[in-house]
């Protein structure tokens, strides 16, 4: 019985690594013992990775279906969007057809929680930024979430007072002061946060994974310390009971593991079309 175990090590911050393979979506198929791991590095939302999705399926026939997808049951939060985006996120798709196939799913995610905040807190030494971060990176989404509902975005006064009722924790050291916010939405973005109407002033990949302002680090902390090592133990579990394992997760993930799965499993093949 295979044993495979991922060196969690290697794990790299993507936008740091040299290994840029291709534009995506590509598959990188990996063999060793018997099994085989196909990988879709997937671009998200674009028409070309259901439709890698799909090959996917008719050449491999996978017997699992391991997904960027949070296992409590929730989709993760995606922003990297391209232009041609179909209504589906791919992993929902890919479930989808896991079911339609009879075959198990895993969700492989953890998504974004007071625990996985309070984990990198505490693997950064406790550092303030860490929950400046967190702070101010709720603090938006709720001034957004609330112009959606409402029709009219949440100010900074209202939005602080939430999320001191609604999301601070014992482990951070002091619910968030209005001036110090205001103060560092203004360094990280330029402009006051009420003057602004947030979903057009604020870019697609303001929370994606990139150098840049906090709310960046702290997504690339995440991933490094959470979300990219649950990914790989889900896929070393699925390969150790399965013999065909399809996962489908962000390129940037692919780039952040691929080390770890060429020490596990050896080079791998690529196909592109």
């Amino acid at each position: 019985m295979s044993n495979f175990k991922p060196n969690l090590d290697l794990v790299v911050p993507w936008e740091k690594t040299k290994y840029k393979i291709g534009e995506p979506p590509y598959i990188a198929v990996f063999k060793k013992d018997g099994k085989t791991l196909a990988y879709l590095a997937a671009k998200h939302h674009v028409r070309k990775t259901f439709e890698m999705v799909d090959f996917a399926f008719e050449k491999f026939n996978p017997q699992v279906a391991v997904v960027e997808y949070e296992h409590k049951g929730r989709p993760v939060e995606i922003h990297d969007i391209g232009t041609d985006k179909p209504v589906m996120h791919e992993s929902v798709y890919t479930a989808a057809l896991a079911v339609k196939n009879e075959i198990p799913v895993v969700l492989a995610d953890t998504g974004y929680t007071a625990e996985i905040f309070e984990k990198v807190y505490k693997c950064s030494g406790n550092a303030d930024w860490v929950v400046n971060a967190v702070q101010l990176k709720w603090i938006i989404n709720n001034a957004m979430g609330c112009k959606r509902k409402s029709g009219k975005q949440g100010t900074l006064a209202n939005e602080v007072e939430n999320f001191k009722k609604f999301m601070h924790k014992d482990w951070m050291p002091g619910p968030p002061d209005e001036d110090a916010v205001r103060k560092l939405f203004l360094s990280e973005f330029g402009a006051d946060f009420d003057s602004v109407d947030l979903e057009t002033f604020l870019s697609n990949d303001w929370r994606a994974p990139k150098t840049g302002t906090i709310i960046n680090q702290l997504h690339d902390q995440i991933n490094i310390h959470v979300r990219d090592p649950f990914m790989l133990s889900n896929i070393a579990n699925a390969l150790n009971s399965h013999d065909v394992v399809f996962g489908i997760f962000g390129e940037g993930h692919y780039r952040s593991q691929r080390l770890v799965l060429e020490d596990m499993m050896g080079e791998p093949e690529y196909i592109w079309e």
